[in-house]
């Protein structure tokens, strides 16, 4: 366990996130080194001693036992962490190899940097926020924030979602809330602090750990740090060509930050397997396919791209094939893919076969305005038809996704070819490919009808894993073609070269990570009602164990974000209901919950009485009843009833 590399870590988080105060930067410390500390036994295990890489193991085996041991008591949960986590130290200090190589710290003061320029705008960003009332952000983070309390915040703990509260949902994307969520619960800060300034660089430090460990195996320092400066020095590579922001990298990161942490731990599996490729050795392949599977609860959409991908490269690294039988291993292996993702949505499929196939491909290039190709695909569907065009459009949004790294990896791929420099691992990015473009055409569209959550969210992991391959084989090709000109190339000059980058995407990553689409502006930089901010403390005053609120008026066609959702990022408490419509399309249990629920709110907002309004929330179990607008409650226009009223805000309590 190297210290000086947690200690870099441990700094980039205090600089990202300097306006938390002491208690909470020491649990963000205390969690790095957990996370060290956790990642050292794979180290062991599979005798690859990469700090990198090892982190990016212990974020995975962190954030599991968290969620894991979340079901006890929290003095229970540490207790049980400190226990296994004074075996690791043990195991540390028995066989800890303490040896460095200079250039590794150099390598992690940049992992350090990257991390603090990508977050260095959010403290600013979240203080406008509670100075105006203007979201800075994808809107969608303040759903995360509610995520975040569901595990952290008391008076949400283990009661399901907080967009509506004691129903529960299967676990989703939570794994990388885990290690934040915790720290909010030692120190605790509140669930949208912890959002903005834990969880957002803590995933973007995970990302860069795991852009340098899989440069490392695949070629070395030199070329992690040379992958690590191309990702700064071209951060939106979909700007380059197209200029479709659908497929922004810095944008998608924005709204998800979550896939931050599922591109460290793809980055980790890859790495491993590499590694397996490499030497055979059965405990690497053990911990990449354990890092693959962690992949699933950090992010599904992430996770199903990149286990097909790395089962076919498995069969790619097997050494008993001959290379005929690896190529056509891979190729019934992406028709099983195809098989596969038919039969699991064949009534969709058989009910409109060309709405689910071409969809997808169709809303990225007709519905994104403004781009640099707005005319050209209704050209295409008009000459080719709908399937032709859509063939052409999955190279488009590759295109779109990749920028000239798409050029660059496929002109390097050759040159390398050509001089019979490729191996076995190096058919792990074409197989990516195969399989992303698979995905765009036939993966399931889930319950709430988001037709990019398995087809479009995984994009920027084509990014990374292209742009590190790409700048692998550039490394090979220039060898081959120019002898002895890349030995001259010192690690002096590739320092350099990363010092500029990172000083070039410190001047643009804010705005190139906002939203250039036209629809896009109704999400990002939303205005909310500075009242909302003492309405959330003052719904924290005096609560009950088991608080819900409502907000009179809820609207039913809320799908993505309302005052209910703000409330529950600010205060931690649960909503009663907040965006119904995303929970009354689905046909199960939840659905039928949340339509009935929508009814007890017509009830209330129509209750005469204030005793009648107090008798329906006492039988419902909401604890207090938000009113927005001087138009309702009109039997109580003096608000003489409410426990509580600033201008048009009144809160109404059960007693």
């Amino acid at each position: 366990m190297n210290f000086s590399i947690i200690s870099l870590f441990a700094i980039s988080l205090w600089a990202s996130a300097r306006a938390l105060g002491l208690e909470a930067q020491l649990a963000l410390a205390l969690v790095v080194v957990a996370i060290f500390l956790s990642g050292r036994i794979t180290g062991i295990i599979s005798g690859v001693n990469e700090p990198f890489l090892e982190f990016i193991a212990g974020f995975s085996i962190l954030s599991y036992l968290i969620l894991i041991t979340q079901y006890f008591s929290f003095i229970l949960q540490c207790a049980i962490i400190s226990s296994i986590f004074f075996i690791l130290i043990c195991v540390y200090l028995r066989r800890s190899d303490t040896r460095r190589l200079k250039k590794e710290l150099v390598l992690g003061i940049f992992v350090a940097l990257f991390t603090f320029v990508w977050s260095y705008d959010l403290v600013t960003r979240l203080q406008e926020f509670e100075a105006t009332g203007r979201l800075q952000f994808w809107s969608d983070i303040l759903l995360h924030a509610g995520t975040i309390a569901q595990f952290s915040s008391s008076n949400s703990l283990h009661r399901g979602m907080t967009s509506m509260a004691d129903v529960q949902l299967p676990l989703y994307h939570v794994a990388s809330y885990m290690p934040t969520a915790f720290v909010a619960r030692l120190s605790g800060i509140s669930a949208l602090n912890a959002a903005v300034l834990v969880w957002i660089p803590l995933g973007t430090l995970t990302m860069a750990a795991g852009i340098v460990a899989l440069g490392i195996a695949l070629g070395g320092r030199g070329i992690a740090l040379v992958a690590l400066t191309a990702i700064a020095l071209v951060p939106s590579p979909d700007r380059i060509i197209l200029r479709n922001g659908l497929l922004s990298f810095p944008w998608l990161l924005d709204t998800a930050p979550g896939t931050a942490y599922s591109l460290g731990v793809a980055c980790g599996s890859i790495a491993m397997l590499t590694y397996w490729m490499k030497t055979k050795s059965r405990a690497a392949l053990v911990v990449g396919s354990f890092l693959c599977a962690a992949c699933l609860l950090v992010r599904a959409n992430t996770f199903a791209w990149l286990a097909p991908c790395l089962i076919l490269s498995v069969v790619a690294g097997t050494t008993k094939l001959s290379r005929s039988q690896k190529i056509l291993g891979a190729i019934c292996g992406l028709a099983l893919l195809c098989v596969f993702l038919i039969a699991i949505s064949w009534s969709e499929i058989r009910t409109n076969t060309a709405n689910f196939l071409f969809s997808y491909v169709e809303t990225v290039h007709l519905g994104q305005p403004p781009t640099n190709y707005q005319a050209l695909y209704p050209r295409l569907t008009q000459t080719l038809g709908r399937e032709g065009a859509a063939l052409i459009g999955i190279g488009l949004i590759l295109t779109g996704i990749l920028g000239p790294w798409l050029a660059i990896f496929f002109g390097a791929a050759a040159v390398c070819g050509a001089q019979k420099k490729l191996v076995e691992f190096d058919a792990i990015p074409f197989l990516l490919l195969a399989v992303a473009s698979i995905m765009m055409i036939l993966a399931p569209i889930p319950a709430n009808g988001d037709i990019t959550e398995f087809r479009h969210r995984a994009g920027p992991l084509l990014v990374v894993v292209t742009c590190i391959w790409s700048v692998r084989f550039i490394a090979i090709a220039a060898a081959a073609l120019l002898p002895g000109a890349t030995a001259s190339v010192s690690w002096k000059l590739l320092v350099l070269a990363a010092t500029i980058s990172l000083a070039l995407m410190a001047a643009d990553i804010s705005e190139v990570r906002r939203p250039q689409m036209d629809w896009a502006k109704n999400f990002y930089d939303v205005p909310f009602p500075p009242a909302l901010f003492a309405v959330a403390s003052e719904l924290k005053k005096n609560v009950e164990h088991t608080p819900r609120f409502v907000v009179a008026g809820q609207s039913e066609a809320s799908r993505d974000i309302d005052d209910a959702s703000a409330l529950v990022a600010l205060s931690g408490i649960p909503a009663y209901i907040s965006r119904p419509r995303l929970f009354e399309l689905r046909s199960d249990n939840v659905g039928d919950e949340a339509r009935r629920r929508m009814e007890v709110v017509k009830r209330l907002d129509a209750a005469p009485t204030v005793s009648a309004l107090k008798q329906l929330m006492a039988s419902e179990h909401i604890t207090h009843y938000l009113v927005t607008d001087t138009t309702q409650v009109a039997f109580d226009r003096e608000r003489a009833g409410a426990a509580w009223k600033s201008g048009q805000f009144a809160v109404y309590t059960d007693r």
